[in-house]
């Protein structure tokens, strides 16, 4: 009878914390690293997203455009935003968001500040 657990409790790995990223302009503030952030999700303005799950695992998501590339916010063809308003209305964050690595994120987050395209260049290619 030893050898039973009783009452253990489970986890909830539910349980989600987000961090919202965008370029200079938009930005409600800098966090330690530089980088411009939201305190709230705004489809406009969120180009990407870091997901905390209470076990302390992380997901990278970049803004995609229509055809499945990283998003590109100083571009002249806005390729989310053109799209009509009830398939906006409908459609979910995770359909507009796509889980990347660690060094696609990085250099997608360099691209965002620095506005360069040739972080976003290198992020594309890492990202095949």
């Amino acid at each position: 009878m030893d050898n039973f657990i009783h009452n253990q409790k489970k986890q909830n790995n539910n349980d989600v914390t987000e961090e919202y990223f965008t370029c200079s302009g938009y930005q409600d503030f800098y966090d330690k690293n530089g980088y411009p952030r939201l305190k709230k999700y705004d489809e406009l303005k969120t180009y990407a997203i870091i997901s905390i799950r209470s076990n302390n695992t992380l997901k990278f998501m970049i803004k995609v455009d229509k055809s499945n590339k990283l998003y590109n916010p100083f571009s002249v063809y806005d390729e989310i935003n053109t799209s009509s308003v009830f398939l906006s209305t409908i459609s979910r964050k995770s359909k507009l968001f796509k889980e990347v690595s660690k060094v696609v994120f990085d250099l997608y987050l360099k691209f965002l500040v620095s506005k360069n395209s040739g972080w976003l260049l290198n992020a594309e290619r890492e990202n095949e």
